[in-house]
């Protein structure tokens, strides 16, 4: 929630703190980037990738690379491994990040003549998965490349384990935290 983030990080500048490292999701990073600027916080992330900041004079320092430099590069990796028929999964709750991913995957893979196939599923609503089976199955993907969060992530691969679809998949960042393991 940004406006409660922004409280947070008002509350610790009150207390004398002149730098907060976090913040993780890219949907509150706008308005804390603007609270930090107001308040002269430094903001050091190690995980917002939206490219809403990119570019601009600010107190926030990042230590990931952008939604669209990411998004580059692992579509270049998958193509380059050999895939063609890949489906790019995102949370639509998120599309601050997400939706950056998606514009790059697309843009990528319509300039190389390939078919950009989407999916944007809502991370309260398991059907969602169901249908990313469905998609997967009906367009015969190769490979999943996914950007949501490791719950996510990890649900939708034993989903599709689970129904014995053989799959590569590839994880953006927020993806692939240090939990997905234990999920």
């Amino acid at each position: 929630d940004p406006e409660t983030a922004v409280a947070m990080d008002n509350e610790l500048n009150e207390m004398g703190a002149i730098a907060i490292i976090g913040h993780s999701f890219s949907n509150v990073a706008v308005s804390t980037v603007q609270n930090a600027n107001a308040n002269d916080i430094l903001l050091i992330s190690p995980s917002i990738g939206t490219d809403s900041l990119t570019g601009i004079k600010d107190n926030f320092i990042r230590l990931v690379p952008t939604a669209t430099y990411e998004a580059y590069q692992i579509t270049k990796r998958i193509i380059d491994s050999g895939s063609v028929k890949i489906l790019f999964v995102h949370d639509e709750q998120n599309t601050s990040l997400t939706g950056y991913h998606e514009v790059e995957f697309i843009r990528y893979m319509t300039e190389l003549g390939l078919n950009p196939l989407t999916y944007g599923y809502d991370a309260s609503d398991t059907n969602d998965y169901a249908e990313i089976m469905e998609v997967i199955k009906s367009e015969n993907i190769e490979t999943v490349f996914i950007v949501g969060s490791s719950l996510d992530s990890a649900n939708i691969i034993q989903l599709a384990r689970s129904e014995e679809l053989e799959l590569l998949y590839h994880l953006s960042a927020w993806a692939s935290s240090g939990d997905i393991a234990s999920r």
